[in-house]
């Protein structure tokens, strides 16, 4: 029950909104179950990145040097992203919970949370419209 609390603390205290975990276990097997997830979605979004960067070509509508400024930019602010959400995860959230043995999951979940919006906003805004 205790596992399950800190589940769903995490996740209703996250910045952004992700699918739920079911972790559930000792301290040691909730990380590796929160990092298992973090990498599954890391996977998913670099799936995706490279689906998202496929889309951006010049065609009748977008001139060629458009097309790669656009993609320089998404470059750029996916380069931004990556900072911002590692900041935020090992730096931040781990100081929120210094010295406490919920801090690597914290941190992984951070990372989990984060990955999935990001993959969700880059499929909303390139791949379902």
């Amino acid at each position: 029950m205790r596992t399950m609390a800190t589940v769903l603390f995490l996740a209703a205290a996250s910045p952004v909104p992700a699918q739920a975990l079911n972790c559930d276990g000792t301290t040691p097997e909730m990380n590796q179950c929160v990092f298992e997830a973090y990498d599954a979605a890391d996977r998913e979004l670099n799936r995706v990145w490279k689906e998202v960067l496929s889309k951006i070509k010049p065609d009748d509508y977008l001139p060629a040097d458009d097309a790669r400024q656009w993609k320089e930019h998404l470059i750029a602010a996916q380069r931004a992203w990556v900072t911002f959400k590692e900041e935020d995860c090992q730096g931040a959230v781990s100081y929120e919970y210094f010295g406490g043995t919920g801090a690597t999951f914290a941190v992984g979940y951070c990372l989990y949370a984060h990955t999935v919006a990001r993959t969700n906003n880059l499929k909303e805004r390139y791949l379902e419209r």
